[in-house]
């Protein structure tokens, strides 16, 4: 799990949101992925998904394989620090923390900060044509809200009624391997007072199978996924 604390500078009863990157467990078998099937199209094939997990961050099925990790770093100007989310409890400081599935801290943050804080999905080598997809809840691309970013290239937003956050999706090619950033930046506003308890963020990962399946199909099977 990645776990993220932001804190705002100068508080003297410091408020804390903890920005979360969750990864959910695969506990989904042959006779759940056939059931899903047989509701969809009347047969009991399974179809190839893939998500993120909570303890080891990644997964295997045939055909399909990612992980959902992330970098941070401080940024020239910005006064904010950062450390890996662990229990040794090092102190914060300006060091760039590469790869870490166990989230990161944030401390020092003031109202107009620009964050790098970058969660990016690895699509593994040899994977199958997938549609994969990012939940987020928490954060948005809105700009007037207290912290906000911008979604990176290639993501689609999907609507979503079920959920209360933001489902986005891109298209994978076959053996299309490699990084796929969710967003690089987060921006605290400018009008904030630094009174405000800076919202909790989640981002779960889930993938599915794009030959021989609707684009429909695809989608109903990630928000149900996420209604977990």
């Amino acid at each position: 799990m990645l776990a993220n604390h932001f804190r705002y500078s100068g508080e003297k009863a410091q408020k804390r949101s903890v920005a979360i990157v969750e990864m959910k467990k695969i506990l989904i078998g042959s006779m759940s992925l056939a059931l899903m099937a047989v509701l969809m199209i009347g047969s009991t094939l399974a179809y190839f998904t893939d998500k993120t997990d909570a303890a080891k961050n990644e997964f295997h099925m045939d055909g399909l394989s990612i992980t959902l990790k992330e970098n941070a770093e401080v940024l020239d100007g910005q006064s904010y620090r950062i450390r890996e989310n662990t229990s040794s409890g090092s102190e914060a400081g300006t060091a760039p923390v590469q790869g870490t599935g166990k989230g990161v801290i944030y401390t020092g943050i003031v109202p107009g900060a620009t964050i790098a804080k970058n969660p990016y999905i690895t699509v593994s080598a040899s994977n199958a044509r997938a549609y994969v997809y990012v939940y987020v809840e928490g954060i948005s691309d809105d700009p007037n809200a207290v912290i906000h970013t911008k979604w990176a290239e290639g993501w689609a937003q999907i609507p979503a009624s079920e959920l209360s956050g933001t489902l986005l999706r891109r298209e994978i090619a076959k053996d299309a391997a490699g990084d796929y950033d969710v967003f690089t930046r987060v921006y605290v506003n400018d009008n904030a007072s630094g009174t405000e308890t800076l919202n909790q963020i989640t981002i779960g990962a889930f993938a599915h199978q794009a030959d021989n399946v609707t684009l429909n199909m695809a989608d109903t099977a990630a928000i149900a996924y996420f209604q977990e």
